[in-house]
Formats: C-alpha cells, structure tokens, sequence
C-alpha cells in the first residue's frame, strides 16, 4: 500500500514505536515517509525551504501546545521574509500538522483557520516605455513582426485594455466613425453585455 498518511488520506490508530512529542520530531518523522512518496529533487526544495523558514520557528513545540495564534503569525512571518514561496511553505506546514491528527497525537489541525493575507503585487516604477522607446519599439516591430507592432500601436494610442485587443474582431471596428467597439472577455466563452466605445484618431487608426 502507498503510504499516503502525510496527506490525511490514510488514518490509523497512533500505535507506532516513536516518541513525537515536539514539531521536530513529528518534522524527521513526516520527511521520511513524504521522501517515498515524491522525487528527489522536489524533496530536496521543500525540505530545504521548511528547514530554513519553517522549523527553526516550530521545532522545539510542544504538538498539543501549537496555536492557532502560532500558525498565523507564522504565515504573517512567512509573507513577510519569504513572500514567492509563502503559500508553498504554509501548505506543507499544514500537511506535517495535519499528519499529527492522522495519528491522533493531537485533535485538530492549528492550520486550518489561519487568515491568509492576500499578496500584495509590486510594480516597478519605471515598467514602461518612454516616448523615444515606444518609437523605436514600433518602427522595429514594424518590419520585422507587424502583428506585434498592431497590437501595440493600438496598446499606444487608443487606450484599450489588453483583455480587449485580444478579442478584436474586424467587425467591431467602425472605419467611418473612427470607433473601436471594445469588449472583453469575464471567463471562458462569457461576455460583458456592454461593448466600451473607443474613439480613436482616424488617422491612427488607418496608418
């Protein structure tokens, strides 16, 4: 039979030749059966990000004494020191907890009603081109790959969202009125029902 237990998919009466008192001992004891189950490699970046993030703040806990106070402000202290891996790290962090409820060493899994901020996304102030850029940009990708320089020139000088380029048909394009009909797709195969107007300058839009 797999041993499948790490993940809670497999539960047994806590009747094993161990001691596992601290999260350091539960910690060596998940590793070496989840060491079975997943390849070399993956083993060795989970247990290397764990063992730098993870355990030096949990080793020396009592299981029954982790908190819940415990596990948030580990999951804020994660998002703070680690935050593109955070998510990794608190996933495996509630599946060795959650392997100490497999064997009934404690009740209930302190990970399970953690609040998890939500990552905030970090722009660079200078992720744009300038005007001498853009320029250069243009007049390049006009002669080498012309589908990239239309769909940027209309990025450019009309003002469309790039959910809105992506879905643009002919048909939506008044060449008379020099209006865009801008719409963008919600989902797969789901629509905003009102189309936004654009109004572009006739002579970009025909150049």
């Amino acid at each position: 039979m797999k041993f499948a237990a790490y993940q809670g998919e497999y539960r047994q009466e806590s009747n094993l030749d161990v001691s596992l008192r601290t999260f350091g001992d539960l910690y060596d004891f998940w590793f070496a059966q989840y060491k079975n189950t997943v390849r070399g490699s993956s083993y060795y970046v989970i247990k290397k990000g764990l063992d730098k993030n993870v355990y030096p703040y949990l080793k020396n806990k009592q299981l029954k004494s982790i908190t819940l106070i415990d596990c948030q402000n580990l999951i804020n202290k994660l998002l703070k020191t680690n935050p593109g891996n955070y998510v990794v790290l608190s996933t495996h962090t509630k599946k060795i907890l959650q392997y100490a409820v497999t064997l009934k060493l404690i009740p209930e899994n302190p990970m399970n009603n953690v609040i998890k901020p939500r990552k905030k996304e970090t722009y660079s102030s200078n992720n744009y081109y300038s005007k001498e850029e853009l320029k250069t940009f243009l007049a390049y990708s006009k002669k080498e790959k012309f589908h990239v320089y239309v769909l940027f020139r209309l990025l450019a000088y009309s003002g469309m969202r790039i959910g809105e380029l992506l879905v643009l048909k002919v048909s939506d394009i008044d060449f008379d009125a020099s209006l865009i009909f801008g719409r963008e797709a919600s989902g797969f195969n789901h629509w905003r029902n009102s189309p936004r107007l654009v109004k572009v300058d006739s002579r970009r839009l025909l150049s």
